[in-house]
């Protein structure tokens, strides 16, 4: 009877001490508002896929997403709060592409690109355009090539050193055996202003940037840098469709959570941004910024990250690349 009576008891006992186990985010998170970080300031590609993401997260989650713009040094300012914070899934942050270039490009940088944080989604990715200005005789990439090739030096400008279209714009040369001469600005913005005035020659954008140029007829098109066309300029051939077999670079766009992020929290968030990424409404809103939706689970995102960190490492140093 002692026995049986303390069996049955200690059944009792097991489902309560499981759950004072159970993370406290398995039973209920989010339980109270989830901020997302954008690096960057308002009005740019990040900040309308941030606000367009949360936007459609929160009914999802039933919580509100609050965006909050933390500009400042390339992205690091608003990055490096999100490694620091608590993690606890309540401090998010939007990165691309760069994030993982940075720690190759910068002497010193706050946090570790990929050792201080948890990978949580992926969202979308978007094609480089090789853009020049019309004065320049080159229409194809091929005619481009032959261009640099003479003896008028040709320019490259980029959004800054070591930014992705910097660092872009050097593996194509690579790939085209070429040389430019390189013309850093402060932002891609500035960079596209001097190639519409003609200060400069050519450029490697984001399309977002450049679409509304090429479509106006102040930019020309030369190539994208993705594996498949373009949906919003399918009329511009792709790199490797113009010669050059393999090539193969986007921007893509993510969400990480500090280092340490629980299973449970990483899987809730993963599991919401599917749903968000299979709704109609948000791929259109991604659509307008000419970006697709781009999923993959946090472990590949993770083989994402090391895979972009090492070719950018390896690039970076072939060219002694410091950001300025």
């Amino acid at each position: 009877m002692f026995i049986a009576r303390n069996l049955r008891l200690l059944l009792k006992l097991i489902p309560l001490c499981l759950a004072l186990h159970v993370p406290a985010q398995a039973a209920g998170y989010p339980e109270r508002p989830v901020t997302l970080i954008v690096p960057w300031s308002p009005g740019g590609a990040s900040d309308l896929i941030g606000r367009a993401l949360a936007s459609a997260l929160e009914p999802v989650l039933k919580q509100s997403i609050v965006v909050e713009n933390r500009p400042g040094a390339a992205g690091v300012i608003g990055t490096a709060v999100a490694a620091n914070a608590p993690a606890n899934g309540y401090t998010l942050v939007l990165v691309d592409a760069p994030h993982v270039a940075s720690g190759s490009v910068m002497k010193k940088l706050p946090f570790d690109p990929i050792g201080s944080f948890t990978p949580v989604a992926t969202i979308g990715k978007t094609p480089l355009a090789i853009v020049a200005w019309p004065g320049v005789p080159a229409k194809t990439l091929p005619e481009f090539r032959a261009l640099a090739a003479g003896k008028e030096p040709l320019t490259l400008g980029s959004g800054g050193t070591g930014a992705l279209t910097h660092l872009v714009g050097e593996l194509l040369q690579e790939a085209l055996g070429i040389k430019l001469t390189h013309v850093p600005f402060k932002g891609t913005g500035e960079a596209i202003q001097n190639l519409l005035g003609g200060q400069i020659h050519a450029m490697v954008s984001t399309l977002p940037g450049v679409l509304p140029h090429i479509r106006s007829g102040k930019l020309n098109a030369i190539a994208v840098t993705s594996a498949t066309r373009a949906e919003a300029i399918r009329e511009v051939p792709t790199v490797a469709e113009a010669g050059v077999a393999g090539f193969d670079e986007s921007n893509w766009y993510g969400v990480l959570g500090p280092a340490g992020l629980p299973e449970t929290v990483v899987q809730t968030l993963s599991k919401a941004i599917t749903r968000v990424l299979a709704d109609p409404s948000f791929r259109k809103r991604l659509s307008d910024l000419s970006i697709d939706p781009f999923e993959i689970s946090p472990a590949a995102f993770r083989q994402l990250m090391l895979a972009d960190q090492r070719k950018w490492a390896d690039l970076v140093r072939k060219h002694n690349i410091a950001a300025q």
